[in-house]
């Protein structure tokens, strides 16, 4: 399976129009046999933004239904009809294809009602690296702490570097007492220490933290 994390960002002053599209969008996903996992806002990141993430075979299939999404009359007319409106409803359009690593779990996002994405960028050549890290230690020892972790993926299509997981949490106190927790595992610095014995393989990282729209 293909998975595909899909960010729009609104134009100015569009953000409640773009949650409208999107709402109509997610029963046309439906309609023409697109797997939408969740669609969700950014409670601590930038406002103007909406993402949701695609699941399918593989790219064909892809192609295939969203050539039939953009034939699809009804979707293009209201779309038309909104730009008149309001001007530009999208302005950005940033997405990412991806596919599972061998240790993800199946991702499941109906669980919380909080979700963080992380990203880290690896050193060139220690994509390896990371991933035995999360592979062997990471994934049990964030668990251990109390993360609900939703998935890890890789780039298939972009760049190829990077990791990026998502870890869902019951609320944003929640979060806070996970990660507080975890900053006191004893093993997490033996394991960090061993992994970058011969050099980082953590280039940089970000995050943003969302929560679902509820469509």
């Amino acid at each position: 399976m293909l998975y595909e994390l899909r960010t729009y960002e609104a134009g100015v002053g569009n953000i409640a129009v773009l949650r409208g599209r999107l709402q109509r969008a997610a029963a046309l996903f439906k309609e023409h046999g697109l797997t939408a996992h969740g669609f969700w806002t950014e409670v601590i990141g930038t406002s103007n933004r909406i993402t949701y993430m695609w699941e399918y075979e593989d790219l064909n299939e892809r192609n295939q239904k969203r050539a039939a999404l953009r034939a699809d009359a009804t979707w293009n007319r209201t779309n038309s009809e909104e730009t008149a409106k309001y001007g530009e409803v999208v302005t950005r359009i940033h997405n990412t294809i991806m596919e599972l690593t061998d240790y993800s779990p199946k991702p499941n996002f109906s669980v919380n009602k909080i979700h963080e994405l992380r990203i880290y960028h690896a050193v060139p050549n220690k994509l390896p690296a990371l991933n035995q890290r999360f592979a062997n230690h990471s994934d049990r020892l964030l668990r251990k702490h109390g993360m609900n972790i939703v998935g890890y993926w890789t780039d298939l299509v972009g760049t190829t570097n990077d990791l990026i997981w998502i870890v869902g949490y019951d609320s944003l106190a929640h979060r806070e007492q996970c990660w507080a927790s975890f900053r006191t595992e004893p093993e997490w610095p033996v394991v960090r220490d061993e992994s970058i014995k011969d050099g980082e393989i953590v280039a940089r990282w970000e995050n943003r933290i969302f929560k679902p729209l509820g469509f």
